[in-house]
């Protein structure tokens, strides 16, 4: 299945920020999608069913030799993302470090946010530091995997309806979410180094009265 998807070119960053911004065109993203290459989200759909199903050394296995298939398309490390989170356990934790260092945005994200689930530190650092660099669109994907992480610790970006339509934001719009970054930036300088990992969730160390 890997060996069938790793060439397939689809831009799944795009598809994501559609999804949230113009449905229709998503829609049409995807016929595209199935014009190119029929085969490919049946195959994924397969790929996820068999990793998730999967005993932990067959799925070891099978991804210490991706390597061999050659330089991968985002496609197919997006959908191995997704059958590791369908999975939810022993995930092989060299290939989403790797992953997290994908150019694309959402391989990139959804990397960091397993490794975060994981008990990984590093995956929550590397979501606030996509956040730092993002647009309006990309903060709104970054805040809920933050959120799913460490709690409903920033609230949510604010609202862009130029953003929305794909016109980019104006003055009052650029000034909100810019604001709102600089409080997630805040936030994550000042607890960033204090969190724990605790019944699956990163939250601040309470200090035990004595």
């Amino acid at each position: 299945m890997a060996a069938r998807l790793h060439s397939v070119e689809f831009d799944v960053t795009r598809l994501s920020r559609l999804s949230l911004t113009d449905k229709l065109l998503a829609e049409r993203l995807l016929g595209d999608l199935n014009a190119k290459a029929p085969f490919a989200q049946e195959d994924a759909a397969e790929l996820v069913d068999l990793i998730s199903k999967a005993k932990a050394e067959h799925v070891r296995e099978a991804c210490s030799k991706l390597g061999r298939l050659g330089p991968r398309q985002p496609y197919l490390d997006y959908a191995l993302l997704t059958a590791f989170n369908t999975r939810g356990r022993d995930v092989p934790q060299a290939l989403l470090k790797d992953l997290a260092k994908s150019p694309d945005f959402m391989v990139r994200q959804t990397a960091a946010l397993l490794l975060g689930r994981s008990g990984d530190k590093r995956g929550l650092a590397l979501l606030f530091k996509e956040l730092e660099q993002t647009d309006a669109l990309g903060g709104a994907i970054l805040q809920g995997s933050i959120e799913e992480l460490a709690g409903p610790v920033l609230g949510a970006p604010p609202p862009a309806r130029a953003a929305s339509v794909g016109a980019g934001l104006n003055d009052a719009e650029e000034q909100a979410f810019k604001a709102w970054q600089q409080k997630a930036a805040k936030w994550w300088q000042e607890h960033g180094g204090k969190l724990s990992f605790e019944n699956g969730q990163w939250q601040a160390a309470v200090k035990k009265e004595k």
